[in-house]
């Protein structure tokens, strides 16, 4: 007869040794995958490794960095991030199947802005590039309409390819018409600014910003600096989320404002982001990313350049003089025309390129003012040529505000009175055109805007936003045009005071007074 202690001694085998056969089996049926996947960005690039290389986050574990492996067995599911798997970019859903001796792909399942190009696993390894979904021209967008517009170019700024301190696809302006209808898309929008029905009358804009990002398409080699940089272009950036709204909008008719939105900084990708990086007064760095641009457009049969126009540096600030901000534009300006374009230049001054600021001296020292240093003479003296044009290539580029600092950040405006007023504190509106004159030059205003405030205009806002409007249209032979602040489907109220939509109060103001 067994005893107690007999029996459980022979349990505990049989316990030990079903563990070790389970044991056995999953480790018959489980093999090694290695992730070799490629970022979207160059491998070469700074901070590659830090931002972009794409993680396989297995449920329940584990997680395969970059160039790493990990055992897996059987079946498993595995959200494909980039930078990591807590809640970084979500690329994709993968489905693996593991036997003893090889591992496979039974699903991939991509997020609709990103694609796994080259996706392949050979010898347990998974290889291939993570890249931005191309964003599909459209040929059906409608041209803008035939209209008397009291300036040549009325628009608005679709913001979104600039933000971020990485490229963010869920934030570029999107007019294909897949996406319509989704949360990344414009199309809806744009199609009512180009028309839209006001008290009977069709009305609509004819030119859109589009602010991209310099780190995002120029991104530093390792081992270089923004003072000393080995630039490389991120093609997947331009090829795949900008250039096809060039497409879509000059094959329309529609101008196409290319904007550096820069600040005269470089942000560092992946750390950075608009305003914020290392000041960059290098003229040969502008140069350099405008000759990588304009290569792009002349290569590329799909983009009318005739409907573009380049804004060289958004908003150069502090500490950055009228001087400095001059002369890390002008060689650029004359590359340009030397090299071909033929669409219009847009050059900003300093301190934030104010219309209010171009003949201030911010620095109570006696320093040349915008007005002193942005001269026809002076620009002609570095080879800028002038064509005499009506609206001719080289056009000033200012922004102007209502708040109480001109910053268009806060929820408010400054009284219409004020529009007359001059000085250091003033808006100075005619001694900027008293200088278009005497330099026989010309103006756009490629940013102004107020508060949306959930579609109510605030005290003092209607009135000096319209208040300024009319004097652009009394004096609409020295302004070429104007674009609205505040557009792009991924722009907030919550975070952008300027927000609008085609039904805001703003937009209506705007189409109002500069289409009649």
């Amino acid at each position: 007869m067994m005893t107690s202690q007999s029996h459980l001694f022979l349990k505990r085998s049989l316990i030990v040794a079903t563990a070790a056969s389970l044991l056995a089996g999953a480790s018959a049926h489980a093999a090694t995958l290695y992730n070799n996947i490629a970022a979207p960005i160059p491998p070469n690039a700074k901070n590659y490794d830090q931002t972009s290389r794409p993680y396989i986050c297995i449920e329940g574990g584990p997680s395969i960095a970059p160039g790493q492996s990990a055992n897996i067995s059987g079946d498993k599911e595995a959200a494909v991030r980039l930078g990591g798997c807590n809640d970084n970019w979500y690329v994709g859903w993968l489905s693996l199947h593991a036997t003893a001796s090889a591992i496979s792909i039974s699903n991939w399942d991509p997020d609709a802005l990103f694609e796994w190009s080259g996706a392949q696993i050979s010898a347990n390894q998974l290889t291939g590039t993570i890249r931005y979904a191309t964003i599909n021209d459209n040929a059906n967008l409608a041209m803008p309409l035939s209209l008397n517009r009291a300036l040549p170019y009325v628009g608005v700024n679709l913001s979104g390819a600039e933000v971020n301190a990485e490229v963010d696809p869920y934030t570029i302006p999107d007019l294909s018409e897949e996406s319509q209808g989704t949360d990344v898309s414009d199309l809806n929008s744009v199609n009512q600014y180009l028309s839209k029905n006001f008290n009977g009358v069709s009305k609509g804009i004819n030119i859109i910003r589009l602010p991209i990002s310099w780190s995002h398409l120029e991104l530093l080699q390792q081992g270089s600096t923004v003072v000393n940089p080995l630039y490389i272009l991120n093609n997947n950036y331009w090829d795949s989320l900008i250039a096809p709204t060039l497409h879509t909008l000059t094959k329309k008719q529609i101008y196409a404002i290319v904007d550096l939105h820069t600040y005269l900084r470089y942000p560092e990708y992946g750390v950075e982001e608009t305003p914020d990086g290392t000041v960059d007064l290098d003229q040969t760095h502008y140069q350099t990313v405008w000759a990588d641009i304009l290569k792009k457009v002349k290569s590329d049969p799909d983009i009318d350049m005739n409907y573009l126009m380049f804004d060289l540096v958004n908003e150069p600030s502090d500490p950055i003089t009228p001087q400095q901000a001059f002369a890390a534009q002008m060689p650029t300006v004359v590359y340009l025309q030397n090299n071909g374009f033929t669409g219009k230049i847009l050059v900003e001054g300093a301190y934030w390129s104010g219309m209010h600021s171009w003949n201030q001296d911010y620095t109570g020292s006696n320093t040349p003012t915008n007005a002193d240093v942005f001269t026809k003479a002076n620009m002609i003296n570095q080879g800028v040529r002038f064509d005499g044009a009506d609206v001719g290539q080289v056009i000033i580029n200012v922004h102007q505000y209502f708040d109480s600092d001109f910053s268009g950040t806060h929820n408010s405006c400054q009284s219409a009175a004020n529009l007359n007023t001059t000085g250091i504190n003033g808006f100075n509106f005619n001694a900027f055109t008293s200088w278009l004159t005497s330099n026989s030059l010309k103006a756009i205003v490629t940013e102004t805007g107020v508060p949306y405030n959930n579609n109510t205009p605030p005290a003092n806002c209607k009135q000096i936003f319209e208040g300024f409007l009319d004097k652009l249209v009394a004096n609409n032979t020295l302004f070429a045009g104007l674009t609205l602040w505040g557009g792009g489907h991924s722009t907030s109220p919550d975070w952008d005071p300027m927000y609008f939509t085609p039904n805001s109060w703003q937009y209506t103001s705007m189409i109002g007074k500069l289409i009649p």
